[in-house]
């Protein structure tokens, strides 16, 4: 009952032990702190006090159950971007992580703290946050599309020891469906009726599905012999689809995607891609079924070319159906006869083109009842449009203008309303033979006639091609002397005459005595049909009078007179 005067305590390694501190006073506080120890990690330190009285009893000594030093971090384990599988891009504003595998064999984990940032180990989107025990996250923080995001955690024991940080691989924000970004046909190109079109689709990113479907606008089952390569050939980049032709002449195309799925889940449907289909025997694509095409045609049959025949078709000009046979036949002839004479027939009247000249000159014959055109050597296929007014004149192919089927093939469209020509011929072998086209003068006059022409060669090769401005003249197939009208007249009155062929030409006015009043020509004359108009005065220039007068041709082959009366 003295009272204490004095604690004293030691440290040691074992229970009771004094290895590392002997007894030391601590007078009568009860509490007292130490440093400057290494203390080893792991190893177990006692606490052992005991109490000293006034008169010296000292008390027995309490031990405390020891304190193990813990020096060490936990270790670290491994963080994923997502609540159970690791995921690399994500379509939504939250981000999600798990962490497994951190462990502290001391003290113990006491907590968790997690940081997210747009590179690995940054705390730039969320600093470092207490998550006390929980092994996972289900945060939404500011995210932006096409960035990255990762998350680090750490982990601190009971001794505040703290783990080094343990960040996932990251997390892609893909906010915005998939697209096409590049097309290897263009949209509205017109692909060829008999071969495959194979079409390239690139997209902005890597994609995970895709479908497609084709719609013909022809009613064609185009559908049914589509192939989407998407699985089996996609890189994540590109997908190809290829359409099986032959297709349906003249037909429109819409290739559709759908389905369209990115690595986040993004999906974009709806993507529709036009294609044109060719004509029928527009080999050359330019939309219309021309001379080039015509010598293709021929030339492929008389190589034996399978890849350019036509026939057997299904269906109506000009959404015919090539269904290939393996053989040229009349039915390729016909096919390609149907669409060109539908061809020419849509576009209304067919002018005369503008081409410029090219090659060899035109060699021409002009006659009055025809025109000879002269191919030059090595022609193939000729193509003559002729223009002019179906009032006036009038053209025509002879009947003896036709070839065989073993030579080739001939095509014309003959517009008399419109007034045009349109001449094509195709040989399977080299044809130099002249082509003669008709001519039927409706008038006396001097016509103009618009002409295009084209000799093609080998290999669609332009031997010949221009256009020319024809001035067609009216020839009479016999000299005529016609009567004046108006008859009887004053004071002026016309004359007409026939000349087949160029003449010197007197036309002399007599009086009724027969002396010579005037001559109204008295020079050379071109052959066709000529007018003169008399005012009724002399060779001097006055006034004849009133009265019966005779007019007189003479030509080398030719005279005739009539009589005519002036009246006053």
């Amino acid at each position: 009952t003295s009272g204490i005067t004095d604690y004293q305590y030691a440290i040691g390694t074992t229970s009771g032990g004094i290895d590392v501190k002997g007894w030391t006073s601590n007078t009568t506080d009860t509490s007292f702190t130490v440093t400057g120890y290494n203390l080893t990690n792991a190893q177990a330190y006692y606490l052992s006090v005991k109490a000293i009285d006034m008169v010296g009893h000292v008390s027995d000594t309490v031990t405390s159950n020891g304190v193990i030093a813990d020096q060490d971090a936990p270790t670290k384990g491994i963080v994923i971007d997502g609540l159970t599988v690791d995921r690399a891009i994500t379509n939504t504003d939250t981000i999600y992580a798990s962490w497994s595998g951190f462990a502290d064999t001391l003290s113990g984990i006491n907590k968790y703290q997690y940081a997210v940032g747009r590179s690995t180990g940054a705390s730039d989107v969320v600093d470092w946050t207490d998550n006390g025990l929980d092994t996972s996250i289900t945060i939404k923080p500011s995210m932006d599309d096409a960035n990255s995001y990762y998350v680090s955690v750490r982990a601190v024991d009971h001794v505040n020891n703290t783990s080094s940080a343990s960040t996932s691989d990251g997390v892609r924000a893909d906010f915005l469906p998939p697209s096409i970004i590049d097309v290897s046909i263009v949209e509205w190109t017109t692909l060829p009726i008999l071969n495959n079109a194979k079409i390239i689709f690139t997209f902005s990113e890597p994609v995970t599905a895709v479908t497609s479907n084709v719609v013909s606008y022809a009613g064609d089952t185009v559908s049914d012999s589509l192939k989407m390569q998407g699985e089996a050939t996609m890189d994540g980049y590109h997908a190809s689809v290829t359409l099986v032709g032959p297709f349906t002449s003249g037909d429109e195309l819409a290739v559709k995607i759908n389905g369209l799925t990115d690595m986040a889940g993004n999906v974009t449907n709806d993507l529709v891609y036009l294609y044109n289909i060719a004509l029928l025997g527009d080999y050359d694509l330019d939309g219309d079924i021309g001379v080039t095409d015509l010598a293709t045609f021929t030339g492929g049959w008389a190589a034996g070319d399978l890849t350019l025949e036509l026939g057997p078709t299904i269906g109506a000009a000009p959404n015919l159906k090539p269904i290939p046979d393996g053989k040229y036949t009349a039915r390729d002839m016909m096919a390609f006869t149907r669409m060109w004479h539908w061809n020419t027939s849509k576009l209304g009247k067919v002018g005369a083109k503008v081409l410029a000249n090219q090659g060899k000159a035109l060699n021409a014959a002009i006659e009055n009842d025809h025109i000879v055109f002269n191919p030059p050597r090595g022609t193939r296929a000729v193509e003559l449009i002729l223009d002019y007014p179906a009032t006036d004149i009038q053209f025509s192919i002879p009947a003896d203008q036709q070839v065989t089927a073993e030579e080739g093939l001939i095509l014309s469209n003959m517009d008399t309303l419109n007034g045009s020509l349109v001449y094509q011929a195709g040989y399977f072998e080299v044809n130099n033979k002249p082509v003669r086209i008709n001519i039927q003068h409706l008038q006396k006059g001097d016509i103009a006639v618009n002409l295009s022409y084209q000799f093609i060669g080998d290999d669609n090769i332009v031997l010949s091609a221009g256009s020319e401005a024809l001035e067609l003249t009216p020839v009479p197939k016999e000299f005529s002397l016609q009567q004046n009208y108006p008859n009887p007249f004053n004071p002026v009155t016309t004359i007409n005459y026939d000349l087949p062929k160029d003449a010197y030409v007197n036309l002399v006015i007599y009086d009724i005595l027969g002396r010579e009043v005037i001559n109204l020509v008295g020079k050379d004359m071109s052959a066709g049909y000529q007018t003169v108009i008399w005012n009724t005065r002399n060779q001097f220039g006055s006034p004849v009078a009133a009265g019966i007068y005779f007019y007189q041709i003479q030509t080398r082959d030719f005279v005739k007179t009539k009589k005519m009366v002036l009246l006053k």
